[in-house]
């Protein structure tokens, strides 16, 4: 309950402090906008700790022989961090926008992904753990466009 006052009370004070702020729009000449200089894109630095309690997968019709028992698989306790517990670091995420779309270039982003447990049908009993250490996304880039 003190969070959501406290996030109303930040999101209400930001609200009211917009309407002291003041700012003039004034043209330049040509001459002067062609000084103007900049770069294309944007750059996203995080630290990024996941942590999921679970994720299932059910197959409503099970092995599809008509029975009433559905599959299911259950990866319970999924984090992605540096292996220790920590966050990972992203730091240099790229967006930009060309004439195909929009880009996202991903850093080195080195981690491990693990499955604290493998749960199969309806058991209490885990099959097993899962563990992906150095999963690298380095040099990964993602396309998102229009088609």
């Amino acid at each position: 309950m003190k969070s959501s006052i406290g996030k109303l009370a930040v999101g209400f004070s930001l609200l009211l402090s917009g309407s002291f702020v003041q700012a003039e729009l004034s043209s330049i000449s040509d001459e002067e906008l062609g000084e103007v200089t900049g770069q294309s894109g944007i750059t996203i630095d995080a630290d990024a700790q996941v942590s999921v309690g679970a994720i299932d997968y059910v197959d409503a019709d099970g092995d599809g022989s008509g029975g009433a028992t559905s599959g299911t698989l259950r990866l319970q306790t999924v984090a992605f961090d540096d292996g220790s517990g920590g966050a990972v670091s992203l730091n240099g995420i790229t967006v930009d926008v060309d004439g195909s779309g929009l880009k996202i270039g991903l850093p080195s982003i080195t981690g491990t992904l693990s499955v604290g447990g493998l749960y199969l049908g309806n058991t209490t009993t885990s099959a097993g753990s899962l563990s992906v250490s150095n999963l690298n996304l380095s040099g990964t880039t993602v396309s998102i466009s229009a088609h």
